[in-house]
């Protein structure tokens, strides 16, 4: 068997269970270790290995060395002191160089298995008593037997008597087989036999645990002092371990399973709910069929699985697993780094992240950004996408109108100017009084009008009278009417009005008035 140092520890893994109480030189150990250990040349240190059984002894054992290269390989013959106190064995290899212990290795501690010290044996006032009169009346056949040569027909009638009735028998064989069942019965052997099971369980490797009274319950390993296995099929194994719970088992040290088939293992860990599961250290699974695992972990809710260290403890069952994120170990508050709920909705403290097809890393909190980012529009973050969307088109849309009316209007503007400069010819006067109608001032040119034709843009007004300008390009024609009345002046009454048509005059808008920059009096021209 061979042992290999990492540094400064060495895993004994291999050599837990090896060895039996009471063994000598039945193993040797083969250890490896470097020559040089940080900077520091071991290669000349004597090795000695120390153990100490669990009653408190201690032993020491000198190693023999062999310089292997880089390596020393040490020897390790196991002598009957090591083996003989069954339990915990704690190991220690020591390097020391003229009295000064220069490296120490640390090793996990083995367990020496008990052995069968003959404690379970029939009592001899039941078993080995009559077994010892077999053996008298054994000689006694011998004895005859070696004389039949020179002896008498009737010595051998003779040994057919029994020595302990005094009953004559037809055979030899007939008389010894009446002896041995008049020295051993039936029911004490099976008695005899009940007896050596009982004390072999209360002494060997595995014993049961009994009550006050003396009843036996379920069974314990190791710490035979302190574990308890109170209930129907429990077993407790380890250190001070409490298996309370029916068919319930523990193991490691200060573990409690009460729950029913509970199981608790590492240390200070309890599962009370049934068919619950505890381990790592400081855990506690409290409810039926919960499972934890890791450093001060609760599961607290049926069929909960919890791992992690110091999750935030969920009583209310609104989670199914709960991974607890405290890097502080239990010095600040619980922490939760994810939770899955029973509808299937999973929630994460930091960012998720994935690849796409191209492998590219693609995180949640990036897309969600960009999420954000589409739903703002002009400054404004909308509820949804959908209305974020609608509002960029429906603006884009009014933009992109206005645009387009703009651009129209300036190009009738100014081929209307162009025409108005170009080819601007004075018309004849439209007079009221004879029926005219502005309506039919169709064609490009300037026209004076007097007596409030028809359509004129003052209506409470029967004497109005102005100017008219028309421009036309294709069916798009501007009526500019330079307007006064004589009735109550110019002040109050006269102005600019503009109206326009897009079908050649069939149809046209209301008068609209302009603003003016300086009084003038029109008249006629």
């Amino acid at each position: 068997m061979q042992l290999t140092a990492k540094g400064k520890f060495i895993d004994t893994a291999d050599i837990c269970g090896l060895f039996t109480q009471g063994e000598k030189y039945a193993d040797r150990i083969h250890v490896l270790v470097d020559t040089v250990n940080n900077d520091v040349n071991v290669s000349d240190c004597t090795f000695v290995m120390r153990t100490v059984a669990s009653d408190g002894s201690m032993t020491e054992t000198l190693l023999q060395k062999q310089i292997q290269e880089t390596q020393l390989s040490l020897l390790w013959d196991i002598p009957e002191t090591v083996t003989a106190v069954p339990g915990p064995l704690q190991l220690e290899l020591v390097g020391s160089r003229e009295s000064v212990n220069i490296i120490k290795y640390k090793m996990p501690p083995i367990y020496i298995k008990e052995a069968v010290m003959g404690a379970g044996l029939p009592v001899p006032d039941v078993i080995d008593e009559k077994l010892a009169r077999m053996n008298e009346l054994m000689e006694e056949m011998t004895e005859i037997s070696a004389g039949l040569s020179g002896t008498t027909v009737q010595e051998v009638i003779d040994a057919r008597t029994s020595s302990l009735s005094g009953t004559e028998f037809s055979s030899l064989s007939q008389r010894l087989t009446v002896d041995f069942n008049a020295c051993i019965t039936q029911g004490e052997l099976e008695n005899a036999c009940a007896n050596t099971l009982d004390q072999a369980h209360d002494t060997g490797v595995g014993r049961f645990w009994r009550d006050e009274n003396g009843v036996a319950h379920g069974e314990i390993f190791g710490d035979y002092a302190n574990n308890i296995a109170s209930a129907a099929g429990s077993s407790a194994s380890g250190y001070n371990t409490q298996a309370t719970g029916s068919y319930a088992s523990t193991d490691g040290a200060h573990t409690q399973a009460g729950g029913g088939c509970a199981r608790a293992t590492g240390s200070v860990t309890k599962a009370t709910g049934d068919c619950s599961y505890a381990g790592g250290s400081g855990t506690v699974a409290s409810a039926d069929f919960a499972w934890v695992g890791g450093y001060k972990a609760t599961a607290a809710s049926v069929c909960q699985h919890v791992f992690g260290c110091n999750n935030i403890v969920d009583d209310a069952g609104e989670y199914i697993l709960i991974i607890g994120n405290d890097e502080t170990m239990g010095q600040n508050d619980p922490t939760n780094g994810l939770t899955l709920d029973w509808d299937g909705n999973l929630w994460v403290a930091g960012d998720v992240t994935g690849t796409d097809a191209g492998g590219n890393p693609v995180s949640l909190i990036g897309i969600k950004n960009e999420l954000t980012a589409a739903r703002t529009v002009d400054g404004v973050t909308y509820s949804d996408l959908e209305t974020s969307l609608r509002v960029q088109f429906d603006t884009k849309a009014s933009h992109d109108e206005l645009a387009a009316f703009q651009g129209s209007v300036n190009a009738e503007i100014t081929a209307l100017e162009s025409a108005l400069s170009t080819a601007l010819i004075k018309r004849d006067r439209l007079n009221g009084s004879e029926g005219a109608d502005l309506n039919t001032a169709i064609v490009t040119g300037m026209y004076r009008y007097t007596g409030a034709p028809m359509n004129h843009p003052i209506t409470s007004d029967t004497t109005e009278y102005g100017i008219l300008t028309v421009m036309a390009l294709d069916a798009y024609i501007v009526q500019t009417a330079y307007a006064n009345c004589s009735a109550t002046g110019f002040a109050s009454k006269g102005g600019v009005f503009v109206r326009t048509s897009a079908d050649s005059g069939v149809t046209w808008s209301a008068w609209m008035q302009q603003a003016m920059t300086a009084a003038a009096a029109v008249t006629e021209v």
